[in-house]
């Protein structure tokens, strides 16, 4: 089903994500498959054919959610990216890496202000295939196994959010996306 992006679809998607539903919508870059994290994790692979060694960045409010997530907060500045379309590999206080992004969009903000739990988020696809930003497409070719397809319009970069490796020192660029990381992120 695809509905139309505006506050009554906030309420509805809420719901469904509440409800361990997947839900396809876009937020600061491209059109994403999102469920709650950690609870959805083998549905969106499923439904992707994703390798359960890949692991889903997740979308979270602002900064101060990290702690709650046991997050070892990097040294450096790199998270004044935050808000805006950069992704960031963290280490946790296990000893393992986890991806986050605060996201700019004031839509998809007030969903996970709303929902009060973070979101796992990638890109509408099957694994190894383009992203997909279109919501017709979308539903033609998934609409039968998630709940709903927003439709936000046309993506702003159509490009996704620029990955950090912010574990190492200098911080790299794992993947070019939306976000331009300034230099002095990245050098000693």
């Amino acid at each position: 089903m695809i509905i139309r992006r505006d506050n009554a679809s906030l309420q509805l998607i809420s719901a469904n994500l509440r409800a361990g539903k997947i839900v396809a919508m876009m937020s600061d870059t491209i059109y994403g498959f999102v469920g709650r994290a950690p609870d959805t994790d083998m549905q969106i692979r499923q439904i992707k054919a994703r390798k359960p060694t890949k692991p889903f960045l997740q979308l979270i409010p602002n900064v101060d959610a990290l702690e709650n997530l046991g997050i070892i907060l990097p040294g450096s500045n790199i998270l004044n990216l935050w808000p805006g379309p950069f992704t960031i590999i963290l280490k946790t206080s296990i000893g393992e890496t986890a991806s986050f992004r605060v996201p700019k969009d004031e839509y998809t903000q007030m969903l996970i202000s709303e929902l009060g739990f973070n979101l796992y988020s990638t890109s509408v696809n099957r694994n190894d295939e383009a992203p997909i930003n279109d919501p017709i497409e979308i539903e033609r070719r998934f609409g039968s196994v998630i709940s709903l397809v927003e439709d936000s319009g046309t993506p702003p970069t159509r490009r996704p959010s620029t990955v950090v490796d912010a574990t190492v020192w200098p911080h790299r660029i794992v993947r070019h996306g939306a976000g331009i990381v300034p230099k002095k992120y990245l050098e000693y």
